[in-house]
């Protein structure tokens, strides 16, 4: 039997590959392995196509998103707005990204956007060591309330910020001399 041994040209697409393949060193993500150890404790005694399928669902449910260098992921509205689709290549700030993934909350704010790692966002946009807003999930049952103002009183207290209470209901009628009186409840950090 006789083999072929002629070169086959590699493609544009293989030749990067190939090339970003050796350009980068492998990572290894511990948060899949340490998710699927988590569930399989939790499920001990239960089947082990059940003890599967948990962990799976565990995972799914739990694993950190991870946006590398270079990718965004974009919400399902703004994808379907631009017509996007995962592969293409997009300029933000004057710099190209690779869309990686869409996803969808079913949030209009959150499904209209685009995400990136914080760092290069904050390199692209000359405010490093800065931010505009936290997002946060918290569960369904919890106090949105009671979550805010315990975040809002942690943060004033660490970074020694004045902490003024005003009631929605009042927020139009307020005076500086309001503030600064006893009308409302006004505490020192620390």
């Amino acid at each position: 039997m006789r083999y072929n041994s002629t070169k086959v040209p590699k493609t544009e697409r293989i030749t990067k590959l190939i090339e970003d393949l050796y350009a980068k060193m492998p990572e290894i993500e511990s948060a899949r392995a340490r998710l699927l150890t988590e569930s399989f404790r939790q499920t001990e005694g239960k089947p082990l196509i059940m003890r599967k399928a948990l962990s799976f669902a565990h995972i799914l449910k739990n694993i950190p998103i991870i946006i590398r260098e270079n990718e965004l992921i974009v919400g399902k509205n703004l994808a379907e707005e631009e017509n996007y689709t995962i592969g293409d290549k997009v300029d933000v700030y004057g710099k190209e990204f690779k869309i990686t993934g869409i996803y969808e909350t079913g949030s209009i704010f959150y499904d209209s956007a685009m995400y990136t790692g914080l760092s290069k966002l904050q390199n692209l946009t000359d405010n490093e060591e800065k931010i505009s807003s936290i997002s946060i999930k918290i569960k369904k049952d919890a106090n949105l309330t009671t979550v805010n103002d315990k975040i809002k009183n942690e943060y004033a207290l660490s970074h020694n910020i004045l902490l003024v209470r005003i009631p929605y209901w009042e927020r139009d009628k307020i005076t500086l001399d309001m503030i600064l009186g006893s009308t409302y409840e006004v505490r020192e950090a620390g």
